[in-house]
């Protein structure tokens, strides 16, 4: 399968927007919502970081103002029915107010008459039933996570091509109960290429937390969030960042083919060599040549890894860890990221085994942190 994750943490136009002035309340993305042929505000527009819990609507006169956390790059992204969305990627070296002034255009007459249509017959069920497979995957937290509006999805199979697409009218709107979260996917494209028997698909993503109405239910989305994220490609480039890569429980090993054999160095990978300073000490690269392996000894392989979904996969059950590998686009020479584990150059290569496995249904926000109490347990140890 091509990479999934990096998929979803693609954006469209990355742009490192300039701050106008100071802020003493931190880190603020502020500005304006309007129509760009009439100049006409858009009042409650949808509007987040992309794979986070941050976010807003635009007020009565298509203004908005939104603070976050820390420094760093973020992901703005603002939707409105019936416009393209809005994307831009926001970057923040020290505390100030970024101003975007976003200027929604239209949808074409052939997307806007791209619309679902109103007879679900077997054939579009059929469909929907390996939409929700290569969407939201087969692991027990793709399992229990639904679409709550699954009628505004629509399909098409290019007899000539083999080319699957599967595009929504809407925001599709996905509650996972094991993990206690809503999402909000912006679905922008979903291919699936049968004759080759590989996959893409991206699109924005917002997360919204499930109340947890007893202790005990809390307890339990804390224990499935902790699951999910350990392991994740998130945690990999934090821990990259931070240098705790053995203390997180991974294992780094270069490999390569040679006469249609892949060849892994016993050896683990000398970290200091390949993880370089990144632009103004905000990011760091990872360069490497051929692939990398990357083991979760943490945690094993679930069953459902193991089955059908993965028989087309070559897979290296190291000590039966967790196991994904990594290689760049050709061309391409280094992996840029930053201390929240954001990927700036999500698109310039592929993750395969144990990542490619995981999709929407196994997505954390980038923002995620063990709760006070767990924090404290894991201090007291």
């Amino acid at each position: 399968m091509r990479p999934i994750q990096t998929m979803l943490f693609a954006i469209l136009l990355l742009a490192c927007l300039q701050g106008y002035g100071q802020s003493q309340s931190g880190f603020t993305i502020a500005g304006m919502v309007t129509d760009s042929e009439t100049g006409e505000t858009l009042p409650l527009a949808n509007i987040f970081i992309a794979n986070t819990t941050f976010g807003t609507t635009s007020k009565a006169d298509g203004s908005f103002s939104l603070q976050l956390p820390e420094a760093g790059t973020y992901d703005l992204v603002i939707s409105f029915l019936g416009y393209e969305t809005f994307a831009r990627s926001v970057r923040f070296l020290r505390p100030n107010v970024v101003w975007i002034d976003a200027k929604m255009v239209t949808k074409s007459q052939e997307l806007s008459g791209v619309t679902v249509t109103a007879k679900k017959d077997a054939n579009w069920a059929r469909n929907l039933q390996e939409f929700r497979v290569g969407f939201l995957g087969r692991s027990k937290f793709g399992k229990s996570s639904r679409i709550l509006n699954e009628e505004v999805l629509n399909f098409d199979l290019d007899e000539d091509t083999g080319v699957f697409e599967a595009w929504a009218s809407e925001p599709l709107v996905i509650e996972n109960k094991r993990l206690g979260y809503r999402l909000f996917y912006l679905l922008e494209d979903y291919r699936v290429y049968t004759r080759d028997g590989y996959s893409s698909f991206y699109g924005f993503t917002s997360f919204e937390e499930i109340e947890a109405k007893t202790r005990s239910k809390k307890t339990k989305y804390e224990r499935a969030r902790k699951e999910a994220y350990d392991g994740s490609m998130v945690h990999f480039f934090k821990s990259l960042y931070a240098g705790s890569t053995k203390e997180q429980g991974y294992e780094i090993y270069a490999a390569q083919d040679i006469e249609g054999k892949r060849v892994i160095d016993p050896n683990q990978v000398d970290l200091d060599g390949i993880v370089l300073r990144g632009q103004r000490g905000q990011s760091k690269k990872l360069r490497f040549e051929n692939m990398l392996y990357i083991y979760f000894k943490n945690e094993g392989l679930p069953p459902e890894y193991m089955g059908k979904l993965m028989s087309n996969v070559s897979i290296s059950t190291k000590n039966k860890s967790q196991n994904s590998w990594i290689e760049m686009i050709e061309g391409k020479e280094y992996i840029e990221f930053e201390s929240t584990g954001y990927i700036r150059n999500p698109l310039e290569f592929y993750s395969n085994g144990y990542w490619a496995f995981e999709k929407v249904g196994d997505m954390m926000p980038i923002n995620y942190q063990l709760s006070d109490s767990k924090r404290a347990s894991r201090r007291r140890r």
